[in-house]
C-alpha cells in the first residue's frame, strides 16, 4: 500500500491526474464554502454598518431629502440635456467622435423643445401630463441617439492628459468655478434679471398653465426661446432645474469651444480659451443665475464651427446649419442678430460668384427659424419686434424712452476702445459697462496677429472666420453703444465671445510656437493665465461661502432663511406682500424684481411706472383714480430706489414729478415700513 502512494510522485503521468483530481476535489469544497460564505459576508459587513449608524446617523432626515432633491433636480436638468442631444443627432445625423459636433446637437435639441414648450403652451396648454408624455415618448424614441451624444462625451477624458503645472492650475480653477456655481445655482435664485423676468415670466405660464400675453411685463416680447425650456425644467423640477439647465448648457458650450480648439490647435490653447472666458466674473457668474448668457455663448459657438466647416466644405447643407444656429442665437436674445450680420460679412469676405445666393440663403433660414416670436409678438400687440423701436402694447412713448435711455457720452477714440475699456473697467454692477469679463480675451488676443504667419492653411482659415465675426461684433457694440444706453453693456454681445476666446487660444498658440530656446515664454503666460483664472476662483469660492448654498444644499437652512439672510428687506417685503388679504393686488414702485409675490404683484421692471402715469394722467389724484380703476389696492415702495433715482436722474425727471411724487404718497395709507428699504402703502 505504502509503495503504490511512493509510486505516485515518481510517476509523471500518475503524478498528475493524482492532482487534477485533489485540486478538482478541493475546489469542489472551496466553491461550496463560497456558496455559503459569500453571501454570509455581505450580509455580516451589511449587518455591521446598519448597526454602526444606528448611533453614528451622518444626516438627518431633513439633509437626506434635500440631498435627494438635489439629485432630482439634476437629474432633471440632465434629462433635458440628453434629450436635446438625441434630438439633435436624429435631425442632423452627425458622425460620432467630436465633442463640439455633440455641442450642435445639443443646441439644436434645444431649440426644438423650445419651440415645442412654445407651440404646446399658446394651443393645449402646459398640463403636466402632456409635457411628461411627450418627454417620456421622446425619450423612448431617441434612446439609440440619446446614448450616442452621451458617448461622445468621453472624448472629455483625454482632456487632462500632459498637462504641465501652469495649466493643471487652469483646469484645477475652472473646475472649482464650474463646481461652485453648480451648487449656487442649487439654491433658491436671488440674481436680478433672472427675479426680474427670466425665471418670472417662467412662473407666469406656470401659474395660468398656458403661455399667454403678460403686460406687466414688457420682457414678454423678447425672445424667449431658454425661457422655453426652463418653463419645462420648473414643471419637472422647480425652479433651481431651470438654473441647473443653464449650467449645464454652459457646460455644453465650453465644450464645443475647447473641442473645436483642441482639433484646430492643441489640447494646451483649448484650456487657454476656456481661462480667458472662465476669468471674468460676470461671464463665470452667469453659470448659476438662471440668466440666457450662457445660452447665447453656446449657440455664437456652434455657429463659428459650423460657418468655419462650411468655408472648408462648400457644403450648402454646412451653410444652412451655420444659418440655424445664427437664427436659435436670435431667438434667445435680440442682439444675438449680430452673428447674422457676422455671417453675411465672412461670406462677402469670400467673395464668391454665388455671394448674393449663399447671403440669401443665409438670411432666409435665420429669419425662418427666428420668426414663431415675431409671429408672437405681433399677434399680441401688433409690433413684431416688441418691446423695442416704437410704442405698442403695453410699452408707451415714455417707458419706451425710458428703457432705452440716452447713450453714454464717450469720444470716438473711447467708443474706438470700447471693448479694451470694457475689459479693463468694467465692474460688476457698476455703471457704465455694468459686468467684469476679465483681461484674457483683450490680452491673448492681441498676440495672435503676431504670429499669423506660422499658420498653416487650416489654422488661417479660422483664424480668418473668427477675426471677422469678432470685428463685426466690435463694430456693432460700438454704434449701438452710440444709440442708447444698454448697448454699452458687454453682456449683451457674449454671442461673439467665443470667436474671441479662439483669437485668445491662437495668441497663446503663438507663444508656444515661438518659444526662445533658453525661456518658455508660454509657461510663464500660462502661470500667469493661471492666477488670474485663480483670482477668480477665488472670488467664487468666497461668494459661495457668503451665500450659504452649500448649507441650503445640504438641508442645514431652509428656503425662508437662505432668502432671508441673502437678500435681506426685499425678501422680507416679500413676505408682506403674500401676507396680505385675499383679492389684494400691489403695483410696485422702482422694484423691478416681481418673481417672489407674482401674481399678486405687478413689478415696475423698467422703473418708469410713476413718470409714464404722471405723464399720462397729468395729476396726483388722476393717477390714483387710474390705479384704483386697474384694480391695484396696495402699493410697495422702495424707498432707496426712489431716492437713487431722485439725485442720480437729473434728465428724465424735472422737480415737478417729485412734487407730484410726494403729494400722491403723502395722500397713501401706510400699512408697513419694512426697514428703510421699503414701504407698504394701502390706497385710499
Amino acid at each position: 500500500m505504502h509503495f503504490w502512494c511512493i509510486a505516485v510522485f515518481f510517476i509523471p503521468e500518475t503524478r498528475l491526474r493524482f492532482f487534477n483530481k485533489t485540486c478538482k476535489m478541493h475546489s469542489m469544497q472551496t466553491s461550496n464554502t463560497g456558496r455559503v460564505l459569500a453571501p454570509l459576508g455581505l450580509l455580516v459587513v451589511a449587518a455591521s454598518l446598519i448597526a454602526y449608524s444606528g448611533s453614528h446617523k451622518p444626516f438627518g432626515a431633513s439633509e437626506l431629502l434635500s440631498i435627494l432633491t438635489v439629485m432630482y433636480r439634476v437629474g432633471i436638468a440632465l434629462g433635458i440635456i440628453l434629450l436635446a442631444g438625441g434630438i439633435g443627432k436624429k435631425i442632423r445625423r452627425s458622425d460620432e467622435g467630436d465633442l463640439y459636433q455633440a455641442a450642435g446637437d445639443a443646441a439644436i435639441g434645444l431649440g426644438v423643445i423650445g419651440l415645442v414648450i412654445l407651440l404646446i403652451g399658446t394651443t393645449i396648454g402646459l398640463k403636466l401630463w402632456i409635457l411628461l408624455a411627450v418627454f417620456a415618448a421622446g425619450a423612448a424614441l431617441l434612446r439609440q441617439e440619446i446614448l450616442s451624444f452621451a458617448s461622445a462625451w468621453k472624448e472629455a477624458v483625454v482632456c487632462f492628459k500632459g498637462l504641465d503645472l501652469g495649466l493643471g492650475l487652469i483646469a484645477g480653477f475652472a473646475f472649482f468655478i464650474l463646481a461652485a456655481n453648480l451648487v449656487i445655482a442649487l439654491a433658491p435664485p436671488i440674481s436680478f434679471d433672472g427675479l426680474t423676468y427670466h425665471l418670472t415670466l417662467p412662473k407666469y405660464y406656470l401659474l395660468e398653465s398656458r403661455i399667454d400675453y403678460v403686460p406687466e411685463l414688457m420682457y414678454w416680447g423678447m425672445p424667449q426661446l431658454t425661457e422655453m425650456a426652463f418653463t419645462l425644467a420648473m414643471k419637472f423640477g422647480g425652479v433651481q432645474s431651470a438654473a441647473v439647465l443653464e449650467w449645464m448648457i454652459g457646460i455644453v458650450a465650453l465644450a464645443a469651444i475647447f473641442s473645436f480648439i483642441r482639433k484646430t490647435l492643441n489640447n494646451n490653447s483649448a484650456w487657454v480659451a476656456i481661462a480667458s472666458l472662465l476669468c471674468g466674473w460676470t461671464i463665470s457668474d452667469s453659470l448659476s443665475r438662471a440668466y440666457v448668457e450662457w445660452s447665447i455663448l453656446l449657440y455664437g459657438a456652434v455657429f463659428l464651427i459650423q460657418l468655419d466647416q462650411w468655408r472648408a466644405s462648400r457644403s450648402r447643407t454646412d451653410l444652412i446649419w451655420s444659418a440655424i444656429f445664427a437664427g436659435l442665437a436670435l431667438s434667445t436674445k435680440y442682439t444675438g442678430g449680430v452673428i447674422v450680420i457676422a455671417g453675411i460679412a465672412v461670406l462677402l469676405f469670400d467673395l464668391r460668384r454665388s455671394f448674393f445666393k449663399e447671403a440669401i440663403l443665409f438670411g432666409l433660414v435665420a429669419t425662418i427659424v427666428f420668426s414663431p416670436w415675431l409671429v408672437k409678438n405681433f399677434l399680441a400687440t401688433g409690433n413684431a419686434f416688441y418691446p423695442i423701436l416704437f410704442p405698442a402694447g403695453a410699452m408707451t412713448t415714455t417707458r419706451l424712452d425710458f428703457y432705452e435711455g440716452t447713450p453714454i457720452p464717450l469720444s470716438i477714440v473711447e467708443r474706438i476702445l470700447l471693448p479694451v475699456l470694457a475689459s479693463f473697467l468694467g465692474v460688476e454692477g457698476g455703471a457704465p459697462y455694468n459686468a467684469s469679463i476679465g483681461p484674457l480675451l483683450v490680452g491673448l488676443s492681441l498676440l495672435a496677429w503676431f504670429a499669423l504667419k506660422d499658420f498653416d492653411s487650416l489654422k488661417k482659415q479660422t483664424f480668418v472666420t473668427s477675426s471677422i465675426i469678432l470685428a463685426v461684433g466690435f463694430v456693432l457694440w460700438m454704434a449701438g453703444s452710440a444709440q442708447t444706453r444698454l448697448l454699452i453693456q458687454p453682456r449683451l454681445f457674449l454671442v461673439f465671445f467665443p470667436a474671441w476666446a479662439v483669437l485668445a487660444a491662437y495668441g497663446f498658440h503663438g507663444l508656444e510656437q515661438s518659444n526662445p530656446p533658453a525661456l518658455k515664454v508660454s509657461w510663464l503666460v500660462s502661470m500667469l493665465v493661471a492666477f488670474s483664472l485663480g483670482l477668480n476662483a477665488y472670488e467664487t469660492g468666497m461668494n459661495l461661502l457668503r451665500h450659504d448654498a452649500l448649507k441650503f444644499a445640504t438641508g442645514q437652512i431652509n428656503e425662508s432663511q437662505y432668502l432671508t439672510q441673502n437678500m435681506g428687506s426685499y425678501y422680507s417685503a416679500m413676505e408682506s406682500i403674500r401676507g396680505l388679504p385675499r383679492g389684494s393686488k400691489v403695483l410696485m414702485l422702482w422694484e423691478t424684481r416681481g418673481y417672489y409675490c407674482i401674481p399678486i404683484c405687478n413689478p415696475d421692471e423698467t422703473i418708469d411706472e410713476f413718470k409714464d402715469s404722471i405723464v399720462a394722467y397729468k395729476s396726483p389724484e388722476a393717477t390714483l383714480s387710474a390705479w384704483r380703476a386697474k384694480k391695484y389696492t396696495h402699493i410697495l415702495l422702495h424707498n432707496l430706489g426712489a431716492e437713487f433715482v431722485r439725485k442720480d436722474d437729473l434728465l428724465r425727471y424735472i422737480p415737478s414729478d417729485w412734487k407730484a411724487f410726494d403729494d400722491l404718497t403723502a395722500s397713501l395709507q401706510e400699512v408697513e415700513k419694512i426697514g428703510a428699504a421699503y414701504t407698504l402703502y394701502r390706497l385710499p
